[in-house]
């Protein structure tokens, strides 16, 4: 077996010492997951999924503030449809208060 320099030994140590310090951390998972690629020529396909996928969730999530948004609109008219009509059956009822005295 060859002799290890004082580098290599050191280089060792550091790794090793990196490697506890992940599995000591309670969610190591977070600390393995990597940044995109700095290059396009590097194909990583999880990258590429983590991408689309999280596209795909924006996507979703836009489309679902549009329909709340939408329904809410909807709602909003209804409401002033129910208050105007309110309004008209209590003018109504005003007017023909007189023939309940009889």
């Amino acid at each position: 077996m060859p002799p290890i320099s004082n580098s290599e030994a050191s280089a060792r140590h550091s790794k090793s010492k990196r490697r506890s310090n992940i599995e000591s951390y309670p969610f190591k998972w977070v600390k393995q997951l990597r940044g995109l690629p700095s290059s396009p020529s590097q194909h990583d396909h999880l990258k590429i999924e983590y991408i689309d996928t999280n596209l795909n969730n924006s996507r979703k999530m836009i489309n679902s503030v549009n329909e709340l948004s939408n329904s809410s609109k909807e709602l909003l008219n209804t409401y002033y449809k129910v208050g105007e009509s309110s309004t008209r059956i209590d003018q109504i009822e005003k007017e023909l208060d007189w023939l309940n005295n009889y």
